[in-house]
């Protein structure tokens, strides 16, 4: 992506994000609006931290997809070389076509969410929201694996942060008739 200036960075009250959910009809009854309302905010958290990075542009698009273990599992394989489901995936993208550049893709395993939610002390709607807010720092430029314990722990405490303001948002994400497992 090509670095806006500093007058082209808008403040994260004008941050435009357009998002694209999708996911198995079948599988889970995510509420598609509220999804974008809680990326829209992880947005505006991280993008108020002096973390950062300059070179997101003030206009921008991702998608999150939404599956299962099996789908989350091929793409861990043919990506990560690591034949097994996980929890998140994030896919980041260069400039496109478009006149708004995409981010990339974050891809959240529902099962894998089910599963683990207890294991970090929260709710399975809380885990969702932990989940994108992991996602979205991997398409940011943030990273835990391959590098050093100090920039590690900047992206922990940065998702840390941004749980802490928005989980409660978690329980606007699910249709009526979800109870946690």
């Amino acid at each position: 992506m090509k670095p806006p200036s500093k007058s082209q960075k808008k403040p994260a009250s004008q941050l435009r994000v357009s998002v694209l959910v999708s996911e198995d009809p079948n599988r889970s009854r995510i509420r598609k609006r509220e999804v974008k309302t809680l990326v829209r905010e992880i947005f505006y958290r991280i993008e108020s931290s002096p973390l950062y990075p300059e070179e997101v542009p003030p206009e921008l698009a991702l998608s999150i997809l939404f599956c299962d273990d099996h789908f989350i599992q091929d793409l861990n394989r043919d990506y990560r070389g690591k034949d097994k489901p996980t929890d998140v995936l994030s896919f980041a993208l260069g400039d496109g076509e478009s006149d708004t550049p995409s981010l990339g893709d974050v891809v959240i395993s529902l099962e894998t969410a089910a599963r683990q939610h207890a294991r970090y002390g929260t709710t399975y709607a809380e885990e969702l929201v932990r989940l994108l807010i992991h996602g979205i720092h991997h398409l940011l430029g943030f990273d835990h694996e391959g590098v050093t314990r100090s920039v590690a722990q900047k992206m922990r405490r940065s998702e840390e942060s941004v749980f802490a303001e928005l989980r409660e948002l978690g329980e606007s994400l699910l249709g009526r008739g979800h109870r946690d497992s």
